[in-house]
């Protein structure tokens, strides 16, 4: 990776962070923690093409897909999650 300059805004710096994370952790299978967490999927999960421009995958991102379910274990523990999590429609 190249040198960063100490010059860098912080917006810059994310971007060139983010695209470090890209790089360095490729198939280490964090990357989709990644989009969630930074809030970028809309910008990022697009439909991918072959070099033939044939269609090799669909992707369609949500933005209920941010947040996870409760699981099971905490819904016994408290019934009222489950009541919560339907009413947001997750």
């Amino acid at each position: 990776m190249p040198k960063i300059a100490r010059t860098q805004t912080k917006e810059s710096l994310r971007e060139i962070i983010r695209n470090e994370r890209r790089i360095e952790l490729a198939l280490e299978g964090v990357r989709k923690a990644d989009i969630r967490r930074w809030n970028i999927a809309p910008s990022v999960m697009h439909t991918i093409y072959d070099i033939t421009n044939g269609l090799v995958q669909t992707r369609v991102w949500e933005n209920k897909f941010i947040r996870f379910p409760y699981p099971q274990t905490a819904i016994d523990y408290n019934p009222l999650l489950q009541a919560a999590q339907t009413e947001k429609g997750y």
